[in-house]
């Protein structure tokens, strides 16, 4: 099978170094043996690392006393039985290797002893493959020396035969760009390096044909570590690619170069960095939800990196984790790889751009807990996973996510309504469902049409000067055929208020251009003309309208969803305003936020866009 490849700096000698390290005694993937008493040293020294570990053992305990999980596949995926699978045997592989207690081991084999029975981990959608072949990698490497030689036969050859085997195989998902690279040759690795001793010819194959296009997934990250995907697929692909470059490093001693000739990826920290809000919550455009999960990616990066302020906002994440009752599937690995958190100092910047297929720009008035932090993206309109979200923000301010994204739904609600949620083309049925338009986004609609698919937005400004940073977005393209130009600026004024500009001409040739500006939140709504405050958690913000004469909010029923796929809303609510602009002339206006709920609008002296 000829497969296409990235750069990369040298031709990697893979099979020598399996050669070399295949005898090696396990554990040595990702935890290699010996580190549990500098694990536990760790933990014991951070209040914070204690109570996630006393969360840990007891979602153990859960998974040690529940039956195992059964082969169900849902449409075409196997994926949250993998998931589940993948979850269990960390929590119960991690709690065994630290406590040494057997229900935690005999929960593993249990659970490893059923997936090894399954007709097949369902290569025909090889993601659940990619993450089943994980769990089994790792059940198999930590848990060795313990298990019963006929559980360890038994699992070896499962992960031969429905892991390495249809691996070799291959598919699309080998070298194309999306996160389906990074997740699958992951998994190959992770099981390829687990029984390295006894397929040392096959596991050489699949680590070096990771190694070779891994990096087509990694260009994606190029220039500045912006990923197209939005920020809750970045932690999925980036997740398991800091797994795989960790299994390498810990097996094999050599990461062939990955690092090295992708600045992008290892310079992606700090687009999750700035993307997380105060409240810890992501700036979640494109298919991204509003979890507070404590991903494993920046824990890694912050210990590959020497750089512990990576862990800000997932010091929130894991006491979120802890006081919610989470459990996420790689939390053992958060507390593998988080670095101590005495001393911890607050990141450096406040306000960060990334270039990229998906530019994305992020401004917060700080690093405390009720700092103001809005954000917007730029770039193609419909990458994989995108919305219809040009010109949209969120913000937060004094603890609160004011203007929120609805967020993603589950794939299953439309593919079960006959709708091909894959379709991005302008009529597709992507675009039928109300979370993935325009029309439940924080942005302008014109005359009731979608935004233009194929169409580019461009950030056109961006200033980090503390007086007034801000970020400008040329909407033109979007917009196409439905207004001459588009432009929206954000910018913080007066220390912690949002002031939202936009300029748009409408066209000569059209006699009425009907124009929606709208904002989601989960706060109670005041209506007052052109005024609008919001409670929510005891706070309040005011928010004013300025440059357009007798312009009134009004709320727009979201509550009830306009088709039967859609997932009901009830806690959002939609408010805004609607305007008919006569034809052939240039408009203005300006939207302040202000968190300091005093009624008085402190509105800076107006200014067009190209004089920010």
């Amino acid at each position: 099978m000829n497969l296409p490849t990235a750069n990369f700096a040298a031709e990697p000698d893979v099979a020598m170094r399996i050669e070399k390290n295949k005898d090696r005694q396990h554990p040595y993937l990702l935890f290699p043996k010996g580190e549990e008493q500098a694990l536990a040293d760790k933990i014991e020294a951070e209040a914070l690392y204690r109570d996630a570990y006393a969360n840990l053992l007891a979602l153990a305990d859960v998974y040690a006393a529940e039956p195992p999980v059964s082969y169900q596949v849902i449409g075409p995926r196997l994926l949250a039985v993998s998931r589940e699978f993948l979850r269990r045997v960390e929590y119960l592989a991690f709690a065994y290797r630290m406590s040494g207690e057997k229900k935690y081991l005999k929960g593993a084999e249990k659970e490893m002893l059923a997936v090894a029975a399954f007709p097949s981990w369902n290569p025909s959608h090889f993601l659940d493959v990619g993450e089943m072949a994980t769990g089994m990698a790792i059940g198999y490497d930590w848990l060795y020396d313990d298990l019963s030689p006929q559980v360890r036969e038994t699992v070896r050859k499962a992960i031969i035969e429905k892991a390495i085997e249809p691996g070799l195989v291959g598919g699309g998902w080998v070298s194309t760009g999306s996160n389906w690279n990074q997740v699958c040759n992951s998994g190959l690795v992770m099981a390829s390096l687990a029984v390295m001793k006894d397929q040392p010819e096959a596991a050489a194959t699949l680590v070096e044909r990771a190694v070779k296009n891994v990096p087509i997934a990694l260009e994606k990250y190029e220039p500045d570590g912006a990923y197209p995907e939005g920020p809750t697929y970045w932690g999925y692909g980036t997740g398991y690619t800091a797994i795989m470059l960790e299994a390498l490093q810990t097996a094999l001693g050599e990461t062939f170069g990955l690092k090295e000739t992708n600045p992008g990826f290892m310079g992606t920290a700090n687009y999750y960095l700035h993307v997380c809000g105060p409240t810890g919550a992501e700036f979640n455009y494109s298919d991204a939800g509003m979890g507070k999960y404590p991903l494993e990616a920046m824990p890694w990066f912050a210990k590959d990196q020497g750089n512990p302020s990576l862990m800000w906002s997932m010091r929130e994440r894991i006491r979120h984790h802890i006081d919610e009752g989470g459990n996420w599937k790689h939390y053992p690995l958060v507390l593998l790889w988080a670095p101590g958190l005495k001393n911890l100092q607050p990141p450096a910047q406040n306000h960060w751009h990334a270039d990229g297929e998906v530019p994305v720009s992020l401004h917060r008035s700080g690093w405390e807990d009720d700092a103001t932090f809005f954000g917007t993206r730029a770039g193609k309109v419909t990458p994989p996973h995108s919305h219809l979200d040009i010109g949209s923000f969120v913000l937060e301010a004094s603890g609160v996510r004011w203007i929120v994204d609805a967020g993603m739904q589950s794939y299953d609600i439309a593919e079960q309504a006959g709708l091909n949620n894959w379709d991005r083309s302008q009529s597709g049925d992507r675009w039928k469902i109300f979370r993935n338009n325009n029309f439940s986004h924080n942005t302008l609609t014109v005359n009731g049409q979608l935004q233009n698919v194929d169409a580019e937005a461009r950030f056109i400004g961006f200033s980090d000067d503390p007086l007034g940073p801000f970020s400008i977005v040329d909407m033109t393209e979007v917009y196409a055929g439905q207004l001459d130009s588009a432009s929206r600026g954000l910018k913080l004024v007066n220390g912690d208020s949002l002031l939202v500009q936009d300029e748009v001409s409408t066209p000569a040739w059209r006699p009425v251009t009907r124009v929606r500006w709208a904002a989601m939140t989960e706060a109670d709504i005041e209506l007052m003309g052109d005024r609008v405050r919001l409670r929510q958690a005891g706070k309040t913000l005011d928010i004013f309208a300025d440059g357009l004469e007798g312009v009134e909010f009004r709320l727009f029923d979201r509550n009830v969803p306009p088709a039967e796929y859609d997932l009901v809303n009830p806690a959002l609510r939609q408010f805004g305003f609607e305007l008919e602009l006569p034809p052939g002339e240039d408009f203005e206006w300006r939207v302040l936020f202000e968190p300091r709920g005093d009624g008085q609008a402190k509105l800076p002296p107006s200014k067009p866009l190209a004089e920010w």
